[in-house]
């Protein structure tokens, strides 16, 4: 009697597995035919390379690897994350003791299946992995809904200051446009990591100047480059030009206010 296998939407999944020919093939067949799409690392450094330059839903780590092992990279990924960031990595072992266990937990692992691989444990493994609140949905954000300029949250940051708030304003504003002209050109290739990077630099900058509306759309940038849905990213990168247009307007009014 088969156990009915978990529903997963298609996945993009980074398996570090060390140059076995015949572990990789198995694991390759068995995601590939399920529609996932499978990128190899041979060991842990090609394993956390892979991770600063793509995007990926999962990773299957192989605890023994040459050069740096699964709990090294798993460290080294962990350490890169920005706040609000965890990728699922779950831990491939040949041991089955509780020691073990504990130890992949410890190194930042999410959960660990044993070797040699069962495919429904695997597949339930990643599944739980995926019901984590690790993800954000995109929701499309109506302007309307979004305040350009949170006034007293700029003004409390640089404490009523306005030769402090008109420093910072022009920072900003030489930032965001070098951040743009960068960002634009990333929407056109598709490039999704550098998409990630830089709207994730922008919504923190924008935040910093009590930009709600700027922050926003640049975190649904993030988003949608995450999710992979770049059809809208081009539409939402104008919103987000807009925005932070107008909230540099609004910075320069309140500081003829404040002077």
């Amino acid at each position: 009697m088969h156990t009915q296998e978990p529903e997963l939407p298609a996945l993009t999944i980074l398996v570090a597995e060390d140059n076995n020919f015949v572990n990789q093939q198995l694991i390759l067949n068995l995601l590939t035919k399920r529609g996932h799409q499978v990128v190899f690392a041979n060991n842990g450094r090609e394993a956390v390379e892979h991770v600063h330059e793509k995007l990926f839903d999962i990773v299957l780590m192989d605890v023994q690897m040459p050069e740096m092992n699964g709990f090294e990279a798993t460290a080294a990924i962990r350490v890169a994350e920005q706040p609000g960031q965890h990728l699922p990595i779950i831990a491939l072992t040949a041991h089955a003791m509780e020691g073990d266990r504990q130890r992949c937990l410890q190194a930042g692992m999410d959960s660990y299946v044993c070797k040699p691989i069962k495919v429904a444990e695997l597949l339930g493994t990643m599944a739980q992995m995926l019901q984590k609140p690790t993800t954000s949905v995109a929701v499309p954000i109506e302007t309307s809904e979004v305040e350009i300029l949170d006034r007293e949250g700029v003004l409390s940051r640089v404490d009523r200051d306005p030769n402090t708030l008109q420093l910072l304003t022009e920072i900003f504003r030489e930032d965001s446009r070098r951040s743009l002209d960068d960002l634009a050109a990333a929407v056109r290739c598709r490039d999704v990591h550098a998409t990630h990077r830089l709207a994730h630099s922008l919504k923190g900058a924008s935040a910093n100047l009590g930009g709600t509306a700027a922050s926003a759309f640049a975190k649904e940038l993030k988003v949608q480059a995450k999710e992979g849905l770049l059809e809208r990213t081009p539409e939402t990168l104008k919103r987000l030009e807009e925005s932070i247009e107008q909230l540099l307007n609004e910075l320069s009014v309140l500081h003829h206010e404040v002077v």
